[in-house]
């Protein structure tokens, strides 16, 4: 093979080689040489001609050099934080909707500097990268500490038809949360001891137009490419809230929270088109987070439609717990075994938000009950549950709940809310919300990852924890973050999906309080 033989297909596939970071320099080094066909030394020369070094280009442009001295402003609350590709013109219909929204709010606007080339590009010798002369008071390559548990790392940078960004980024920080440039929107919470104290990654979206080679690679780029930004708000030195914000494709508004931004400036909304609140279980739901949703945030924002997911825990049926003496005996000692109690305690929460289009979903945790009725009642721990076992097998057993105990006692008692089924589809905007994420298609077992590969944007459950793939959003959980089948390290998280004008934003609830934001 020769450099003027590689096409740009085997470039965006060597450049992806070359940026993962999940690999070591010596397995990546190697994984090229294989790829190419040539030496070791022959390797590392074309990597440089391809662009794939960082300082292939920088190193002559005083731009880029400005941008690695960039000094934040400490002073600020609030910070907005996007992507710009270098060489690409910015989209403006976004970008200057962007400069309001930050000027309504009093925060510091940080672009970080991207990277991104084509063949015919990097083979000039007299090619530099430049940036839009707009983006440069706002331009970044070095790193931020916006406080003791969030940065902002500019100086990274990962290939922007990286199909996952995050990947290899986890062990960079210590505790804290960080955020990198990058067109796609991505969301991951790691493992942590204290949930109370997450470490989140994140993504940015973009400010400047789809510009990507004529490729496999580029192609999936330019349909994932998103226009939007990172907001930071930052309360004091160790707390902190981040939200992930997508623009529209073509007008550039966005909706953040409270506030809609278009041609006409920063407007308050009090209406949202719907929110999946993250998993309910209730009788192991945390009361504060349960509060502060209802209370706050959708007394400020009246949803259209509210989603719900395990709404039904069974605790008191668990078959996982049959074997355990111990918490059987503790079961019946504090009365969470008895059957007919947990789903009057599930109805008295929908009685909460009963003012409200609610759909329920189908989850698996709900097929626990029906689960149940199909096993010898003689296996079962306690004897307090016989009637509802009798009285629930009778209703399966001449078809009354033909789409399951939990849907049935839900509109006996609520004939309003919306209970689906496993097949039904049901849409808020672009988003199907429908399946509860342990199954995706012929029984496979679900998941983000699984979710994203399909041709429909998703906003799933059943994880507990917050995660955003391109289209596939999951939410976290309204419980507590740690339960007695938990131990260790978790990423749960307590979190729900808003979805406003057509778009879907996670909220996070963070610390003891659970709070979520520093908006009034």
């Amino acid at each position: 093979m020769k450099i003027n033989d590689i096409t740009e297909d085997q470039i965006e596939i060597a450049r992806n080689i070359y940026w993962d970071r999940s690999k070591s320099w010596d397995e990546r080094m190697k994984e090229l040489i294989q790829f190419f066909g040539v030496s070791e030394r022959t390797t590392r020369r074309w990597c440089v001609k391809l662009g794939f070094k960082e300082n292939n280009f920088t190193d002559n442009s005083e731009q880029y050099k400005e941008a690695q001295n960039k000094v934040i402003d400490k002073s600020k609350k609030y910070y907005f934080i996007t992507w710009a590709q270098n060489n690409t013109p910015i989209f403006f219909p976004f970008f200057k909707k962007l400069q309001a929204y930050a000027s309504f709010h009093n925060a510091e606007i940080i672009v970080i500097a991207g990277r991104y080339s084509n063949k015919m590009e990097t083979l000039k010798k007299d090619t530099k990268e430049s940036w839009a002369d707009e983006l440069i008071p706002y331009l970044s390559a070095t790193s931020h500490n916006l406080n003791n548990n969030v940065k902002v790392m500019s100086h990274i940078k990962v290939s922007a038809t990286s199909s996952n960004p995050l990947m290899g980024l986890e062990g960079l920080t210590s505790t804290e949360s960080i955020i990198i440039g990058h067109p796609r929107l991505h969301l991951k919470v790691m493992p942590v001891i204290d949930p109370m104290k997450p470490k989140m990654l994140f993504t940015t979206g973009a400010c400047t137009k789809e510009n990507y080679t004529d490729s496999l690679l580029g192609a999936k780029g330019d349909f994932n490419h998103t226009f939007g930004f990172c907001v930071v708000e930052v309360k004091d030195k160790d707390m902190f809230f981040v939200r992930q914000v997508s623009a529209d494709s073509k007008t550039g508004e966005f909706t953040d929270l409270y506030y809609h931004v278009n041609d006409k400036g920063v407007s308050r909304i009090n209406q949202i088109d719907g929110i999946v609140l993250g998993d309910l279980h209730v009788g192991e739901h945390n009361p504060v987070v349960i509060d502060k949703t209802l209370n706050i945030l959708l007394k400020k924002l009246t949803p259209k439609a509210i989603v719900c997911h395990d709404s039904f825990s069974a605790l008191s049926i668990n078959p996982h717990e049959l074997k355990d003496p111990f918490i059987l005996a503790k079961r019946e000692k504090d009365g969470t075994n008895s059957l007919k109690d947990e789903i009057n305690n599930m109805l008295n929460f929908f009685e909460k938000i009963k003012q409200y289009n609610v759909i329920i979903v189908r989850s698996n945790h709900d097929d626990m009950l029906d689960r149940f009725l199909k096993t010898d009642w003689r296996s079962g721990s306690t004897m307090k549950n016989s009637e509802e076992y009798m009285k629930f097998s009778l209703l399966t057993l001449t078809g009354k709940a033909k789409n399951g105990i939990i849907p049935y006692v839900i509109n006996e008692r609520f004939p309003n809310f919306k209970c689906l089924s496993r097949d039904d589809s049901y849409k808020i905007g672009n988003f199907e919300i429908s399946q509860h994420g342990d199954l995706v298609y012929n029984n496979v077992k679900g998941g983000i990852e699984q979710f994203r590969k399909l041709n429909q944007k998703y906003i799933i459950g059943h994880s507990h924890t917050p995660s955003r793939r391109d289209g596939a959003l999951s939410v976290g959980t309204s419980t507590f973050l740690k339960l007695s089948y938990t131990s260790g390290l978790t990423n749960w998280a307590n979190s729900h999906v808003i979805i406003s004008n057509g778009k879907a934003q996670h909220i996070i609830f963070v610390g003891e309080n659970a709070e979520f934001t520093t908006f009034e």
